[in-house]
């Protein structure tokens, strides 16, 4: 067996076998291992949060995610379905839960202390519960290195914007100046953040780190999604593509982009990044006092030193049943986004009745929706479609992409790939002629 003999047991040796071990090459109880070795053994068997990076060519949904901790040395990617930022010796997870439950009844008697008794119980009760999937797990806190656009993508056309805008403004003033009328306000307010050519450099990602408290009952808002995490990664895209950059700011408002069903935060959290806009991030009042607000705030610096300026973001509480009674800090917002918040009948008429309340009535707003592909829930996607082109949005883009979850019944250290599918809606023409009047609340 692949051991090394000390005086009161095993400890297990640093071969770098890639073979996986088997749970007889553990230190066994009746050989009485010390605390040490039994330690030794129970870190490997550790189940850590997995977190999700992408090369990346995964915007345009032709890769695999895999594991995002801290990137080696030599820069090589780990393995596409890794879920440890470490590489530790693999275990046949055959007899693992028999061998767990062995130490946490045994008495330990033979270890010299209490305290060294109650560090192998624990540590093996945490391995156990971990790979009883992720209900199973404790709290946990992990990171999302999500993209920003390229400012050379952004720059030019904000700038010329900008230019086209003073030039308006200067002409309106102008005729004003001859028809003897006073001086009119500006036409823009100062924005909201820097100009993208003022900030020293340009950001490629962004690090957010979000806790999960423990899962239990159907505290689902609590955990961070596969859809959450590939949703946050294509805002870059989506930026490039739709605009979003010049969408937030026209007309200019403090926050201009609408976070529905956010739960633990990270699509809101990267849209405040990477739109450089203000952001509301809503949610049942359990999942803002209970996690969301205090992720928002654990994020503001991280966001703060991407955007140059103080990171606009807020929680709000929305109830969907009641879209319009919501206390939010704008009457309408020109981006509405939504990540796996669609899994009851009803959710889908809800959902467009939120977005027909509070998707501003222009032509660049759009609402960009994001569900994973389950088997059994082809009416979600029928419903969802049905229900956006009732109130009168019609599909602007939309695609298919993989990616990666924590959430199964066993073998909490493995990752499963997830197919999920995005949509981006915006209002049809017959809609903006009618405009705001003919709202659906």
């Amino acid at each position: 067996m692949n051991l090394i003999r000390e005086t009161h047991g095993y400890v297990l040796s640093e071969n770098e076998d890639a073979s996986p071990l088997h749970v007889f090459d553990l230190p066994q109880l009746y050989t009485k291992p010390s605390a040490s070795a039994l330690l030794s053994a129970l870190d490997m068997l550790t189940v850590d949060a997995p977190s999700w990076d992408t090369t990346s060519s995964s915007l345009s949904g032709s890769s695999t995610p895999h594991s995002s901790s801290s990137s080696s040395s030599n820069g090589a990617s780990p393995h596409p379905l890794s879920s440890h930022p470490h590489q530790r010796r693999k275990v046949d997870p055959q007899g693992l839960t028999d061998y767990l439950t062995r130490i946490i009844a045994s008495p330990l008697a033979w270890l010299p202390s209490a305290s060294a008794r109650d560090a192998v119980w624990e540590r093996a009760s945490t391995c156990l519960s971990a790979r009883s999937g992720r209900t199973g797990m404790s709290a946990l806190t992990r990171s999302f290195r999500i993209p920003l656009p390229a400012r050379s993508s952004l720059v030019s056309e904000n700038e010329s914007v900008g230019k086209a805008s003073a030039a308006t403004a200067k002409a309106e003033a102008e005729a004003d100046v001859e028809l003897g009328v006073e001086e009119a306000p500006p036409l823009l307010p100062p924005p909201l953040s820097p100009p993208l050519s003022s900030l020293p450099s340009s950001p490629q990602h962004v690090d957010i780190t979000l806790h999960e408290p423990t899962l239990t009952g159907d505290r689902l808002g609590f955990k961070t999604w596969a859809s959450s995490w590939l949703l946050a990664r294509r805002l870059a895209s989506l930026t490039v593509a739709h605009r979003l950059d010049r969408v937030v700011r026209m007309p200019p408002k403090r926050f201009a982009a609408l976070e529905l069903g956010a739960g633990t935060g990270l699509v809101g959290i990267a849209a405040a990044a990477g739109l450089r806009t203000g952001v509301v991030l809503t949610d049942t009042a359990e999942i803002v006092d209970g996690n969301l607000g205090a992720n928002v705030e654990a994020n503001r610096s991280v966001v703060e030193e991407v955007v140059g300026s103080r990171a606009v973001m807020e929680t709000a509480v929305l109830d969907w049943n009641e879209p319009g009674e919501a206390q939010l800090p704008e009457e309408t917002f020109e981006v509405v986004l939504a990540a796996d918040c669609v899994y009851e009948k009803e959710h889908p008429r809800l959902l467009a009745g939120t977005v027909s309340r509070w998707l501003s009535r222009t032509g660049g707003a759009i609402l960009v929706v994001e569900n994973p592909v389950r088997e059994g829930f082809r009416w979600e996607r029928e419903m969802i479609r049905k229900e956006m082109e009732s109130i009168g949005l019609e599909i602007r883009e939309e695609g298919n992409e993989t990616g990666v979850d924590d959430w199964s019944e066993s073998k909490g250290d493995e990752l499963k790939e997830i197919e999920c599918r995005w949509t981006v809606w915006g209002w049809k023409d017959e809609i903006l002629r009618v405009g705001d009047e003919g709202r659906k609340i």
